[in-house]
């Protein structure tokens, strides 16, 4: 089964959507994993699916730690 470039789109927009009801500000970093994948699908078509999932597995949580990285070196300047 081939997904479209549009599905993680859609899917990314949903993630980051459904954010606004959790209160942690974790899965926007999953919706826009989900959005950099449809983008990349986009420029390259023949992305097989075992290739997008693994770019989304990878990409969301990296978005996560860089973002809790960011927020830790701006607490601690913070703190000074």
């Amino acid at each position: 089964m081939q997904f479209a470039w549009w599905y993680w789109i859609i899917a990314g927009f949903c993630l980051i959507g459904l954010d606004l009801i959790v209160p942690s500000f974790t899965i926007i970093w999953f919706g826009l994993g989900a959005l950099a994948v449809g983008v990349l699908k986009s420029l390259w078509p023949e992305l097989p699916l075992a290739g997008q999932l693994i770019l989304w597995i990878v990409l969301s949580p990296s978005f996560t730690a860089m973002w809790f990285k960011h927020l830790k070196t701006k607490l601690t300047l913070d703190r000074k």
